[in-house]
């Protein structure tokens, strides 16, 4: 193990110099998303800028921040400049382990303390800007990564630990202290929204700041009265942002994109709702391709979204596929989001578990069935489905389920749940959606493979895949 930079570099020249260019490993995980493990862990290190000194904070063979689930923050100073803290997960076998803990250490150099005891993870910690707390989310069960964040605050003085969010059903975000210490502002996904909430510590009350579109990147003004965040609207990329929380008013600050969009025909998508499963009400958004006429059949396009655990949000959007670059070929998009998705409650997001396109898959078609009973303008002689990451994997699914689509286009997605098993990085993901690992329940994993249902592949089908995607691999 390296302690200094000159034994890395040493190192690194040493390995150019090989003939060889294998690798020995001898843990795991050994590779992770789009990248193989080089040996290397991640530290913190402190730098003085009064001598250009610079110092190893954590030492150790414990990546800090650990590879997965850190969130962001992944380490905090405190006010005075005189602590850290940072997020690591100390457990030997880091691919079954979701244990991200929270430590303190002295900037100055000095012992490590653990103050967090969760085994399931902890993050994103936020010093308030009086110093006596901290803040941070903490997930409740082990080996889930899509678990409710809670809103945990850590007294500095006594250990105490303090839940704001008991009865919050949706899962926290990102973290704002108010300057006062008093209050403290969070954000999460809300139906198709990223709403911004407040907590005070004193009465435990939340309150819902903003909502009706989808913000990031929140920053609260000194006098606490201002906050300003960037903003993307359905029909709009990303601009800046102010709300004056006393007037209530919100005011535009940039037009980066103003010329541009002013010139492009994109109109908003329809919001809908319909009984799906089980009989809880499923929540999608329709787009209309631009000169729209009513009088016209248009075929339309299902876009399934990645997690499961994630949603279609209200946004211009980069990830997956832009929908108005889809409508503008003519096509009528439809996006929805079925059981396990996130922005509707806990318990919605937990209803994936152990039932990957169960439930969720019925959603999907009984949503096509709703579309196409309420609007004469679909065609639904002409369907496409459309899936990237467990999106990829539903359209997989779907095309040894149904004939209903013309075709179909799976991107980076599942065809063999045993064999994704046994070439994916993060173990605990599989693990807990399915019940355990392929040989303590094969009957699952063996009925929810598109594998399983190959004879009945008829639909032509669009493949795409990336080589370097280790969370599901190219053997996919």
């Amino acid at each position: 193990h390296c302690l200094t930079d000159s034994c890395n570099a040493a190192e690194d020249i040493k390995r150019h110099a090989r003939k060889s260019s294998g690798m020995l490993f001898d843990k795991i995980p050994f590779r992770h998303y789009n990248r193989w493990d080089d040996g290397k862990v991640n530290h913190l290190f402190v730098y003085n800028l009064n001598d250009s000194s610079v110092s190893l904070l954590t030492p150790g063979e414990y990546n800090t921040p650990p590879f997965a689930l850190a969130g962001y923050p992944s380490y905090a100073i405190s006010p005075d400049g005189g602590e850290v803290c940072y997020v690591m997960n100390t457990d030997p076998g880091a691919a079954l382990s979701t244990n991200n803990d929270l430590f303190l250490a002295p900037v100055d150099g000095g012992n490590h303390e653990r103050i967090t005891e969760n085994k399931a993870n902890d993050s994103k910690p936020h010093y308030s800007p009086n110093g006596k707390y901290i803040a941070y989310c903490a997930m409740s069960r082990p080996g889930f990564e899509s678990d409710k964040n809670n809103l945990i605050v850590y007294n500095r003085t006594n250990g105490e630990l303090t839940n704001l969010t008991i009865g919050f059903t949706h899962s926290v975000g990102s973290i704002i202290w108010a300057y006062d210490s008093k209050t403290i502002y969070f954000t999460a996904i809300d139906r198709s929204w990223n709403s911004l909430f407040q907590v005070s510590l004193k009465k435990k009350e939340i309150k819902k700041v903003l909502t009706g579109s989808v913000r990031w990147d929140f920053q609260l003004s000194p006098d606490n009265r201002k906050i300003v965040y960037t903003q993307i609207l359905p029909e709009r990329p990303v601009e800046l942002f102010s709300y004056d929380m006393k007037k209530k008013q919100e005011v535009r600050l940039t037009y980066c994109t103003e010329d541009l969009f002013s010139q492009i025909n994109i109109t908003p998508p329809d919001h809908f709702w319909f009984e799906g499963t089980l009989g809880d009400s499923i929540h999608g958004m329709l787009t209309l391709p631009p000169d729209f006429d009513e009088l016209s059949r248009y075929p339309l396009v299902l876009l399934i979204h990645g997690g499961p655990q994630w949603t279609w949000l209200d946004e211009f959007n980069y990830y997956g596929w832009n929908k108005y670059l889809v409508a503008a070929q003519g096509y009528i998009v439809a996006q929805i989001d079925p059981h396990g998705s996130r922005g509707y409650g806990q318990k919605f997001a937990d209803a994936v578990t152990l039932d990957w396109a169960g439930n969720d898959y019925k959603d999907l078609m009984m949503g096509v069935d709703y579309l196409i009973a309420e609007n004469d303008f679909i065609d639904e002689n002409r369907l496409a489905a459309m899936g990237r990451s467990y999106g990829g994997f539903m359209v997989n699914w779907i095309e040894g389920q149904t004939d209903r689509f013309n075709c179909l286009i799976s991107v980076d997605g599942d065809f063999d749940q045993v064999s994704a098993y046994y070439t994916t990085e993060e173990l605990w993901f599989p693990e807990w959606d399915f019940g355990g690992t392929p040989w303590e329940n094969p009957e699952l994993y063996h009925e929810r493979s598109p594998l399983t249902y190959v004879n009945n592949f008829n639909t032509p089908c669009l493949i795409i895949h990336g080589q370097l995607d280790y969370r599901v691999d190219l053997s996919q």
